[in-house]
């Protein structure tokens, strides 16, 4: 009998220690919160199951919903496996949402860790935490007095809350391919070098040939390359950062809708999809149209001509493109402006407005408008003055822009921003080298 008892005892025991390694095994569960608004400083009281007792076994973390920035904290009390109660630390401050200069009420997932992690509390269903000096509306426990709770975290703006806004921040990338880049789902410009994250994915894509998945070294156009907006990748002589200009300008902001498609000035493709419109010219005669040929204003003049990049090129050795002279009265002084690709000379592209460095076609300065008031390629109106660059003459010498970089019977071939090219005694051509 009494070998009998002992062994009941034994068999209890054991029980006993598999109920409880089995218990100790669980989980930890978060199955509410309260109060669901929040002042940091505050006690926000968990409760749920399979929690640790004693505030060293347990910690809780607040991440912010639209980011995942995390603070971590021990409760200020944990003598339950079913509760505990957290003081809402005060580095949480520093992450709550500014608004208008103001911090205000954000939400913050909760995760507890008790031996091992639970879920975090879903987007929807986290406590919104508010600035400690929020005054408590005493008929409404945890929300401020002269507010409403906020809305749901939104980044765009654009009426989704971000726990079902797969493109939480607009910037043509989904979430989750976001989150597999490392780019930032709640920034448009993760890098901060002013080119959105989603133009400089597609145009990475365009530039390795589409067929090819997205490049993950550098160099190229990289989200994550703060540093890189002013490089030229596909070499149609515009930056990053100036395709994303006309980009952003020209066609309603479009990307790619499927795989192996280009879209309106990629920095990846000399010749992206933005139309050959009235202002577009062939300025090397090569029968194609690149991005710098275009016209993002629409006002008459290609990009380049308006962009004045003062640079130079060499032509390849057996290229039919060699350098013609300007007609004005100083034929030298504009050669590298024009290019003669078999077809007469055509500006090439390479250089409009070196009329401000150092002086005009007649050996003097320029007038100080000229200096100031430059062509603009994303503004079709540069002076406002009511007429857009092509038919305007911002150097006063009485031709049109157009006239002065076109042939033919109203051409001259002659810089737009030079008040003496074509002709020294034009209105406005300075008459004194001292001006």
């Amino acid at each position: 009998m009494r070998r009998l008892i002992l062994s009941s005892v034994l068999a209890l025991v054991a029980l006993a220690a598999i109920t409880a390694n089995a218990s100790a095994a669980a989980s930890p569960v978060i199955t509410s919160f309260s109060p669901a608004q929040v002042r940091v400083g505050q006690t926000l009281v968990i409760n749920g199951k399979n929690f640790k007792k004693g505030v060293k076994n347990n910690r809780v973390f607040f991440s912010r919903a639209t980011d995942g920035k995390t603070v971590r904290v021990r409760p200020s009390k944990a003598s339950s496996t079913r509760r505990m109660e957290v003081v809402v630390p005060g580095a949480v401050a520093k992450f709550l949402t500014i608004q208008n200069g103001v911090p205000v009420g954000t939400r913050f997932q909760l995760q507890v860790f008790s031996g091992t992690f639970s879920k975090k509390t879903s987007r929807s269903r986290s406590p919104v935490i508010t600035p400690a000096g929020a005054a408590d509306n005493p008929s409404s426990p945890g929300t401020t007095v002269g507010t409403t709770p906020p809305p749901p975290a939104d980044c765009d703006s654009d009426g989704t809350p971000d726990s079902t806004d797969t493109d939480d921040d607009n910037d043509g990338l989904p979430d989750d391919l976001e989150t597999s880049l490392g780019t930032g789902t709640c920034k448009k410009d993760t890098d901060g070098d002013g080119v959105e994250d989603g133009f400089e994915y597609y145009s990475a894509l365009d530039l390795n040939g589409n067929a090819l998945p997205y490049p993950g070294k550098r160099a190229y156009p990289n989200a994550l390359d703060g540093s890189d907006a002013a490089k030229d990748f596909d070499g149609d002589g515009m930056t990053d950062a100036e395709e994303f200009a006309a980009w952003n300008l020209y066609g309603g902001r479009v990307l790619p809708t499927a795989a192996g498609q280009s879209f309106p000035y990629s920095a990846g493709n000399q010749t992206s999809t933005a139309a050959n419109g009235v202002g577009a010219m062939d300025l090397d005669n090569n029968g194609r149209y690149t991005d710098d040929e275009k016209d993002a204003d629409g006002d008459k003049l290609p990009n380049w001509v308006e962009m004045a990049k003062n640079t130079e090129k060499d032509y390849p050795l057996g290229s039919p493109c060699a350098f013609a002279v300007s007609t004005g009265p100083a034929p030298t002084h504009y050669a590298n402006a024009f290019t003669d690709c078999g077809a007469g000379p055509r500006p090439n592209g390479n250089t409009f407005g070196n009329v401000v460095t150092p002086t005009t076609a007649a050996g003097t300065a320029p007038p100080d408008y000229l200096s100031t008031q430059r062509l603009n390629y994303m503004d079709p109106d540069s002076d406002g003055d009511s007429t857009n660059d092509g038919d305007d003459d911002n150097d006063f010498d009485g031709l049109s822009n157009l006239e002065e970089v076109t042939a033919g019977t109203d051409g001259y071939y002659t810089e737009p921003q030079d008040p003496c090219d074509p002709d020294t005694d034009a209105r406005t051509c300075p008459i004194h080298p001292a001006h």
